[in-house]
């Protein structure tokens, strides 16, 4: 192999992933049953359901977290079953910043996340 092919190819590890439900009023019950079958169906933990915007998150939000080797299964499965919840997916390789900006997949919708919570949380 051609090792100019591999110049300026960053590595990057992650530790897990973060899975970000993004709902609002309109769709709280369906943000709740979705949690819910996460738990059920795929083992996961699944954080407090906000009713407000908290931290990088413009909307009501609820985290999730799993494993690197969880993520296609966990990826495919909220593709298929997250109705009309739009959805932030990241890894967590230790730079808050840099996930949730240059490494971010979005299911649904994509949102202008407020990345001046990172900068007020290192103050």
């Amino acid at each position: 192999m051609n090792q100019s092919t591999n110049q300026g190819v960053k590595q990057f590890t992650a530790r897990e992933f973060h899975a970000h439900l993004y709902y609002g009023p309109h769709n709280l019950p369906e943000a709740k049953w979705l949690a819910t079958k996460l738990r059920a169906e795929l083992g996961l933990m699944t954080g407090f359901m906000h009713q407000q915007p908290i931290g990088p998150h413009p909307v009501w939000s609820c985290g999730v977290h799993f494993p690197v080797e969880k993520f296609a299964t966990v990826v495919q499965w909220l593709m298929f079953n997250r109705g009309t919840l739009d959805i932030l997916v990241h890894p967590d390789t230790g730079d808050d910043m840099v996930d949730h900006s240059a490494h971010v997949v979005w299911l649904g919708r994509s949102y202008d996340l407020k990345m001046d919570a990172f900068t007020t949380a290192l103050k």
